[in-house]
């Protein structure tokens, strides 16, 4: 019997497989910056212990253990032993030795506790005191989220705002996220708050059943939940049904579609609660602990179904280049990109290419991205639209704008001679034997006379060894080399420039090269998955870059998590994908004054020398671009708004480049 049940439960799983269009087929409004990133998401099912109110809290958990769950929520109120009515298990102001305490518990007992409830509304008067206490107790008790919900008519919103503003930094240093969930609301409403607020640590529960509760079916939550989707960071599962009654009920009784529900959020790349609140079954009521269980397991067998269902269309959709969610709403301009993106499909399909991502944005707004084939083809991992792809010379331009930020306060000028800062280039010397200063701008726009490759690096980039070093040790050897032509008089791409000026980057900030980019770059830009040291947990995700020589194809990086590095290679060190790289190309088609000032962004823009501005190549009518010798491609258009993204993880100009260039005209003549 166990194993016939098996298989139908297989065959349902898999039966997903055929729900690829169905679920990630369709058009997803979004607003830009969607922080989907094509990975699959980890869906974690827990059981609160809510639906054991009536029973000790300890029974709630061997129950929920019993019913197969590895996850619970916490915090609601049980009648312990000897009691008449249900006391909340951990009072607002309890101790946080009994919040750590009552963590262990679950733990001991086989469970991980993902979220708790608050048990106040943010208007209420004491609610930033009770939400601080609350956060403070999941630190201790090791739960990742702290959930709460209230109405927001009248001035509530106004104040809810106010409040997760103030709470979301207390929040972040304490490791724990503040979600929200609607309650008499709508997710729309609920993500307009958490934009608003605009913080990491706040974040959108979502509850498809009480949209429907609350607005009695007037509002359909798998509407809905696309308004908010990129916010959200767990839900409160129940389901809902007009009929036989209008009732809450557990997932799988009611009238939501879990399958289109969760294909909103099924490729995040991060952990994602599903937190069974309401486990009950229509006009049903259990009457004894036993029955609770069995509905538990129910739930959880359920929703473990729709789960397995869904990533596997999700890796079908992501092998075959299907795009899960569409960034925009913008059918027509996507259309007109057909034969662009068709390039790129049958070059991964049909010339050896492992895989690709591909993507088109308009006047700040992503008009279509894909991504195609495999990240990595000896685990046969499929590329994702936020796959981790080494961008190698695309690096450049960004170092560029850090250097100009130090321009930008006066700690630099562009015509300070390298001298100035580094004092051995002041014994460098031409083949004459003669001296030449050599100017920062020099070194951003490959007119420098440095030669073309920093020394002792090896030829497989990524080595330990190389790695580990750091890049105020290669100035010093590029100061002893010979300088190829007077500073300014010809243009020679170079490699070993870009340390010169990061070192010189370092030195003025007085922070290591990598965090400076962060700070001054990266934070105000809102590229928040963009590396010069891929986290671990991050690793998973990088795509294996491989290299052709002329007899055989090997791998040149595959990222390790055992590497110690302090090299930020500043000519090439990044990791990223095309969503990220859009934001950094966006702040010079916006020039905003909001990461860069007005005279930063001109003069970048601005030819100093055949074809170079500064980080940038230059085109005759005003695009701006750069390449990565690991395939990649990103440029922007002024005239038009438009950006085009396009990365190969794949070392082979002589195949790769002609692509580029047959997409860029392709995308250029659909899009004007």
């Amino acid at each position: 019997m166990a194993n016939a049940l098996m298989s139908r439960r297989d065959g349902l799983a898999w039966g997903g497989v055929g729900l690829a269009h169905l679920a990630f087929g369709t058009s997803v409004a979004q607003e830009t910056g969607n922080k989907s990133n094509g990975e699959p998401t980890k869906f974690e099912v827990a059981c609160m212990t809510l639906p054991y109110s009536q029973y000790p809290l300890a029974r709630a958990l061997s129950g929920i253990k019993s019913a197969g769950f590895e996850y619970v929520a916490l915090y609601t109120s049980h009648k312990e032993a000897g009691e008449t009515k249900a006391v909340p298990v951990m009072p607002p102001d309890g101790p946080l030795s009994r919040a750590k305490e009552i963590g262990q518990r679950c733990r001991d007992g086989g469970l991980k506790p993902l979220l708790m409830f608050s048990g106040i509304y943010p208007e209420d008067p004491k609610g930033v005191e009770v939400l601080r206490q609350r956060i403070q107790q999941a630190e201790a008790a090791g739960v990742g989220q702290v959930l709460t919900f209230g109405h927001t008519s009248g001035n509530n919103r106004k104040v809810w705002v106010e409040r997760f503003k103030e709470l979301g930094p207390i929040a972040r240093d304490s490791g724990v996220l503040l979600v929200v969930k609607q309650h008499g609301e709508t997710g729309q409403v609920t993500g307009e708050i958490v934009r608003e607020v605009d913080h990491p640590a706040v974040k959108v529960n979502y509850d498809a059943g009480n949209v429907m509760d609350y607005t009695k079916g007037q509002v359909n939550p798998l509407d809905d939940i696309k308004t908010c989707a990129n916010q959200i960071h767990s839900f409160c599962i129940k389901d809902h049904r007009m009929f036989p009654v209008n009732q809450d009920c557990g997932p799988g009784f009611g009238e939501i579609d879990h399958y289109r529900l969760l294909a909103n959020v099924a490729h995040t790349g991060h952990e994602m609660p599903l937190c069974c609140e309401n486990i009950s079954a229509p006009k049903i009521r259990a009457t004894t602990p036993e029955e609770i269980d069995a509905l538990a397991r129910r739930a959880r067998e359920f929703l473990e179904v729709v789960i397995r269902g869904l990533l596997a269309a999700l890796l079908v959709a992501l092998m075959f280049g299907a795009r899960p969610l569409e960034a925009t709403d913008n059918a027509p301009a996507s259309a007109a990109l057909d034969s662009a993106f068709r390039i790129v499909q049958d070059v991964v399909a049909n010339e050896n290419i492992p895989g690709a991502i591909a993507l088109v944005a308009q006047h700040g707004k992503i008009v279509r991205e894909e991504a195609f084939g495999l990240s990595d083809v000896e685990n046969k991992r499929p590329m994702a639209p936020t796959t981790l792809c080494w961008i190698a010379s695309i690096t450049k331009p960004i170092t560029a704008a850090a250097a100009m930020k130090l321009v930008e306060s006066g700690q630099l000028s562009l015509d300070d001679p390298v001298e100035k800062f580094l004092p051995e280039f002041a014994e460098q010397r031409d083949r004459e034997g003669q001296h030449h200063a050599i100017k920062l701008r020099h070194l951003m726009s490959h007119t420098s006379g440095i030669q073309p490759s920093p020394p002792t690096r090896p030829s497989m980039f990524f080595e330990a060894d190389w790695m580990s070093r750091k890049i105020s040790d290669i100035a010093p050897l590029i100061a002893r080399t010979t300088l190829e032509f007077p500073p300014g008089s010809q243009v020679h791409y170079s490699n070993a420039a870009p340390y010169v000026l990061a070192g010189i980057v370092e030195q003025r900030s007085g922070k290591p090269f990598h965090e400076f980019v962060q700070q001054a770059i990266f934070d105000p830009a809102g590229m928040k998955d963009t590396y010069f040291i891929v986290p671990a947990a991050e690793a998973a995700r990088v795509a294996v870059v491989y290299r052709d020589n002329r007899s055989e194809r090997m791998p040149f990086c595959r990222w390790d998590t055992s590497w110690r590095v302090t090299m930020t290679m500043p000519d090439g060190g990044l990791f990223s994908y095309p969503r990220e790289i859009m934001k950094f190309l966006q702040l010079f088609l916006d020039d905003d004054g909001r990461v860069l000032t007005h005279e930063t962004v001109r003069t970048m823009r601005t030819q100093q020398a055949p074809g170079w501005g500064l980080g940038w190549a230059l085109e005759k009518d005003g695009l701006f671009h750069h390449f990565g010798s690991s395939g990649t491609s990103a440029w922007a258009d002024p005239q038009t708004g438009m950006v085009g993204i396009l990365f190969f993880q794949l070392q082979n100009p002589s195949k790769i480049d002609p692509i580029q260039a047959r997409f860029r005209e392709a995308v250029r003549g659909a899009l004007r």
